[in-house]
């Protein structure tokens, strides 16, 4: 018989790291202005600048600084390390249909 037994050791160091988790998702969910988490989720939903910016009646440019500002906030250097980073710490909400640990279409 295969299998894992999991130890009260193991269940306590996996809750550890949940918690660490959460705590790193609230710190950074912090750094973003709600507009910035607005534009996020509409970058994970597959929109694109034009469409966000007319979403929310701003130019293009906006659109533009938003994702710069959040990238250098987090330290990122392009779009889809933006995506992947936002979807990992749990910063935006997944699209139906797709799912994190698929492949970068099912990211899109």
């Amino acid at each position: 018989m295969t299998g894992a037994v999991l130890t009260f050791r193991d269940i306590s160091a996996r809750h550890q790291a949940e918690l660490v988790l959460a705590e790193a998702c609230d710190t950074f969910v912090k750094l973003l202005t709600p507009r910035e988490n607005e534009v996020l989720q509409l970058m994970v939903d597959g929109f694109s600048t034009k469409e966000i910016a007319s979403d929310f009646n701003i130019s293009p440019r906006t659109v533009e600084s938003h994702r710069q500002n959040m990238m250098r906030k987090f330290g990122l250097h392009d779009i889809p390390m933006l995506i992947r980073f936002a979807l990992v710490h749990r910063l935006v909400e997944v699209p139906p249909g797709n799912s994190v640990a698929g492949s970068p279409k099912s990211l899109k």
